[in-house]
């Protein structure tokens, strides 16, 4: 194996959140129907919600989740119920949503694929079925999805009263939170303390558990303290080798590496120039 003896990466810097917040709407393609009419609303806290809407159908899909960019701040990645994210690039100066495939990748086709930036939306008021820490204390019902991380009080009407005596009989603790699972919907309701706030429907409650929790939420990692490993190689992807290690590499933020490329161990310094480029000096070992 020919050694190398210096890597360049190369990472521009990502917009603000306040840049990428918005509704986007538009009909994407699709396979058995004249197109599904997309909206996507993104959240500063990196929340998400979406509504799929078939046309020539009477059916449509919601989600939630959380958004996240790629190191070079040019993928937007939707991570919620879906077996397998959604991907999107930025279109006309941050005005549109360009729809990638599985991947991540261009799709090469001639069918309108984008999503416009809408100016003055109504609210996206999803309807799915949701997991949840949810807990009830000083008087107030709380429900912290778990794909979004959002905290949403819970309206005390429809199937409330089920979840409530659910987390009653199995609950520790007062105040502990558990796992519930419902099917609801979050809504725009008006505060007597302020603005509108998202709050929770459960319009029908489905179980409580005192063994699971939400687990970590999806989220972009930061460039050093993070263990990277190889994933695709000129545009192939990189099948795990059993008993071999995995080629990966880890920046310490101090200036020092250390990894493997699945044969030789390395180490070395770089240098980070803001967070657009950085250039590494490395050897075996």
């Amino acid at each position: 194996m020919r050694p190398i003896s210096a890597w360049i990466f190369l990472l521009a810097v990502p917009p603000q959140s306040g840049e990428i917040s918005g509704s986007f709407q538009g009909v994407l393609p699709c396979a058995d129907c004249p197109g599904i009419d997309d909206r996507v609303d993104l959240f500063p806290d990196h929340a998400y919600y979406l509504r799929a809407s078939y046309l020539e159908r009477e059916s449509a899909f919601d989600d939630v989740g959380s958004w996240a960019l790629s190191s070079d701040g040019r993928t937007l990645v939707l991570k919620g119920g879906r077996e397998a994210p959604l991907f999107f690039t930025w279109a006309d100066g941050g005005r549109a949503l360009v729809d990638l495939d599985t991947e991540g990748n261009p799709i090469e086709s001639s069918h309108h694929k984008e999503l416009a930036r809408l100016s003055n939306p109504a609210p996206l008021e999803p309807r799915l079925a949701m997991k949840g820490m949810f807990r009830y204390m000083a008087d107030a019902a709380v429900f912290e999805e778990c794909l979004t991380g959002r905290k949403l009080p819970v309206a005390m009407e429809a199937d409330y009263v089920a979840l409530a005596r659910a987390y009653a009989e199995k609950r520790g603790e007062p105040g502990s939170a558990l796992l519930a699972s419902v099917d609801g919907r979050i809504v725009e309701r008006v505060n007597m303390e302020g603005p509108a706030r998202p709050m929770l429907v459960v319009e029908r409650f489905l179980s409580v558990s005192l063994d699971e929790t939400c687990g970590a939420r999806f989220a972009a990692k930061p460039f050093e303290g993070t263990h990277w490993k190889l994933t695709q190689l000129n545009g192939t992807a990189v099948v795990p080798v059993e008993r071999r290690a995995e080629a990966h590499v880890i920046f310490d933020g101090d200036g020092r590496f250390a990894g493997s490329d699945g044969c030789n161990r390395m180490f070395g310094s770089y240098t980070l120039e803001g967070e657009k480029s950085s250039s590494a000096r490395w050897a075996p070992r």
